[in-house]
């Protein structure tokens, strides 16, 4: 604001009406000859819409310059807010390292203290002062492709202190990833004071409707105001929509989302158990501040860093599994952010189901970089995390750990590969933290006879046949074989670096494919569970110019080949993150490598279990009949299934198109013959509900509505024909889901849960094997299952 001129002096009628007016004018005037006042400089009373929003991997709209000029020094943005309550001062990072821990971490702010529901970003590494021109600090282009998240309802903040200080709209997490306040939730300036908030109504000053998303381009701010009006209303037809009216409600909603009397306190406990039974921990008053996360070790980017850890090995440790042990009950996680955790629910759920073996996925901790004395604190603090130390694996009794690993604990995030120049440094953290025996190839005191790579086999017996004539001639029951698709992988996508390798590109390397090939072809097993830390059903997507992608050979080659082989054609899709999907050619390799396990008659069932997308998610796919290049020697059709269990405590809010995965009734679009859609149960259509596809849309055949409306309704023109329900490769009735935390109309996609993991039981007498993703923090702990025969 400019300063007003003198008041003229006089009574009411002399200058205080017509001073007031001039006053005014002057304004005006001075408005329209000066320039705009810095974006950083407002009136402490102006009101701050702060959004609990997710700005990541976005590119800047053009009409939305950054708000904080960009600056060497790491301004204190968000940390402003948690000062106002109390908390401690986050660490100052070194200039020019990155963090592995993101710096958009977003708080609710409410009157009485901070809520403990706590959403954050995506984990990729950033630097501020590399942010301007898209570069991290090891020089690859980080990816851009994650839209903004809106995760729950606007609220706004008043500033109560006198202090002129500066909130800019990207230090409420509305970053736009250019500049020092970009990356995903940005950094704000402010003054030295501390400051408090108080809630109060959206439309409690006009004036706030003109700082959305601190844009003072009128076309921004219309669009701004859009897209969340779009989301919330998105959010109020899912059911995930709420409002706070004062920290009574606030509270009420918290104990609403996650099931109950859930309290917090220093030992994790809770006044229920997963179950529903009362436990003798007593109530215990939530804290007023958020936990204080430690430091996180920087990026290292000299390249001669790797020297191996000297710190002591912590306790508790793992237990290594034990080939030959019965398994029946095995639960799978990835992508474990222990300082992100509200409560130890989930591994007090992973206790209630009394797993034989626990497999990690990836991302088992986040410990990205080239230090290897930082790899291995993380590695300690993630088991001696009170909830992991209580309740996890490591607690007593031990549960036996398998698993492999991926970026963001094999290398330095980022979707890195075989360029990874600590590879054997960093195997040794993960022998060690997995309590691998010296005796396994993979640890380091094997020397020279050492395997580059952390992927091996176990095998495990199935129970004995109450049967005197079938004895114990399949005591082979569970073969898992754990993959390693980092150490020897190629380079993916050419964004990232280093040279593409195009049709060479591998995903395992030749040894590794040899031994899986014996593996495979030569040990029997009744079912062979196959871990991967990225997704391997997924197709490759159709979102992403193929041209992105080191494997993609041009028009006709063997990019498009091997899609061909197994039937995909342009219509199918998958994730738009990392999976298999990205080099088709070694997807359809190993696909077709576990049809002719199977026809072999080396395994009866192939399951596949993967990590890193931050969701859950169960997919079928029918591998056709001698699929492959040549289709020579493969045989049988084959059906496989895939689990994806990603996310503790973390999500990714986002409707991800996969045309392999489970649907309770699937349907084409309109009669186009591609079944890829999933019927929306119930729909009502003309005033009458059904339950099941019917012959109502005029097609002649069995249809369900592919889209339906807040009351059911069917959407104009969103309809489609029924697959025939003899081909569905999960019959409707052995299946069953939750209708909580879904982000599309797909009831096997969870993706708005607190946290998720997946269990897997194998019932040897009815010859069944059941898939379940589950979320204990939540009404509905069952979000996905289905149960199919051996």
């Amino acid at each position: 604001d400019v300063p007003p001129p003198p008041p003229t002096t006089g009574g009411h009628n002399g200058g205080g009406h017509n001073g007031g007016l001039r006053r005014l004018l002057h304004r005006l005037e001075s408005r329209t000859r000066q320039p705009p006042p810095s974006p950083t400089r407002r009136r402490p009373d102006d009101p701050v819409l702060a959004y609990e929003i997710e700005v990541v991997r976005s590119p800047t709209p053009p009409c939305s310059p950054p708000l904080v000029p960009s600056s060497s020094a790491d301004p204190p943005g968000w940390q402003e807010l948690l000062d106002a309550d109390g908390a401690a001062s986050a660490p100052t990072k070194a200039a020019g390292n990155n963090s592995n821990r993101s710096p958009s971490r977003l708080d609710r702010v409410r009157s009485g203290g901070l809520s403990l529901v706590r959403s954050f970003s995506n984990d990729e590494q950033y630097t501020n002062n590399d942010a301007s021109n898209g570069k991290d600090a090891g020089g690859k282009s980080p990816e851009r492709d994650r839209p903004a998240t809106i995760i729950t309802t606007p609220v706004l903040l008043r500033r109560q202190d006198s202090d002129d200080a500066v909130l800019s709209a990207s230090a409420m997490g509305g970053g736009n990833g250019n500049g020092t306040g970009g990356n995903g939730g940005g950094n704000g300036t402010g003054g030295d004071g501390k400051s408090t908030y108080e809630m109060i109504s959206p439309k409690a000053d006009r004036r706030s409707r003109r700082r959305l998303g601190g844009c003072r381009c009128w076309i921004g701010t219309l669009l701004f105001a859009a897209v969340a009006a779009a989301v919330l209303l998105a959010l109020y037809f899912t059911g995930m929509f709420g409002t706070s009216n004062g920290g009574q409600e606030a509270s009420s909603q918290f104990a609403d989302d996650f099931g109950g009397a859930t309290t917090v306190a220093d030992d994790f406990s809770r006044t229920r158990s997963p179950t529903g039974a009362p436990t003798s921990a007593a109530p215990t008053p939530a804290p007023t501040s958020l936990p204080t996360f430690p430091p996180d070790p920087p990026r290292d980017s000299e390249p001669d860093r790797c020297a191996a850890a000297e710190s002591a090995l912590a306790s508790p440790r793992h237990l290594y599994p034990t080939d030959g042990a019965v398994v029946t009950r095995l639960a799978y996680g990835s992508c474990y952010r222990p300082e992100r955790q509200i409560s130890a629910v989930l591994w007090e759920d992973v206790r209630t189901f009394r797993p034989d073996l626990f497999l990690w996925l990836g991302d088992n901790v986040y410990n990205a970089g080239r230090d290897m004395e930082a790899k291995r604190r993380g590695y300690n603090e993630g088991r001696a995390d009170p909830p992991y130390r209580l309740y996890g694996p490591v607690a007593d009794p031990p549960i036996p750990v398998t698993g492999t690993w991926d970026d963001n604990d094999f290398g330095e995030g980022d979707g890195q590969g075989g360029d990874y120049g600590c590879l054997a440094s960093s195997q040794a953290e993960f022998v060690h933290h997995m309590s691998v025996p010296e005796s396994d190839p993979r640890h380091p005191a094997q020397g020279a006879n050492q395997r580059f790579g952390v992927y091996a086999s176990h095998m495990f017996a199935r129970p004995p046949s109450p049967s005197a004539a079938e004895g114990n001639a399949n005591a082979n029951g569970v073969h898992v074989i754990n993959l390693d698709a980092r150490s020897h992988r190629s380079p993916t996508r050419k964004e990232r670096g280093p040279p593409c390798e195009g049709a060479l590109s591998t995903m395992l390397g030749d040894e590794q494919w040899a031994w899986l090939e014996q593996e495979l072809l030569t040990k029997k097993s009744t079912i062979k569970v196959i871990a991967s830390g990225t997704p391997i059903l997924a197709p490759t997507t159709r979102e992403r110019d193929p041209t992105e992608l080191c494997a993609c050979d041009g028009p006709g080659g063997t990019f498009d080949a091997a899609n061909d082989a197994i039937g995909e054609g342009a219509a199918y899709t998958g994730t738009s993150y990392e999976g298999w999907g990205e080099v088709p050619q070694e997807r359809t390799r190993l696909l077709q490598l576990v049809q002719k396990s199977m026809n072999a008659g080396m395994a009866k069932r192939v399951i596949f279990l993967s990590g890193e997308q931050h969701w859950g998610e169960l997919m079928a796919m029918k591998i056709p009949e001698n699929a492959g290049a040549g289709g020579e020697g493969n045989g049988a059709a084959q059906v496989v299934y895939e689990a994806t269990a990603s996310g503790i405590d973390q999500n990714w809010i986002e409707d991800i198109a996969n045309s392999h995965r489970v649907r309770v009734r699937s349907a084409d679009s309109r009669g186009d013959g591609f079944y890829d859609k999933e019927c929306n149960f119930p729909y009502v259509r003309d005033g009458v509900a059904y339950n099941d596809c019917a012959d109502v849309f005029g097609s002649g055949m069995p249809a369900c509505a592919t889209q339906t409306s807040y009351d059911d309704s069917a959407v104009d023109g969103q309809w489609g024909n029924c697959l025939p329900a003899e081909q569905e490769l999960v019959p409707r009735n052995r299946q069953r889901y939750s209708m909580e935390n879904k982000c599309a109309d797909s009831y096997h996609f969870t993706c708005s849960a607190q946290a998720n993991y997946g269990t897997m039981v194998v019932d040897w007498d009815a010859e069944t094997i059941t898939l379940s993703i589950r979320t204990p923090h939540h009404n509905s702990p069952m979000a996905s299952e289905i149960t199919v025969e051996i």
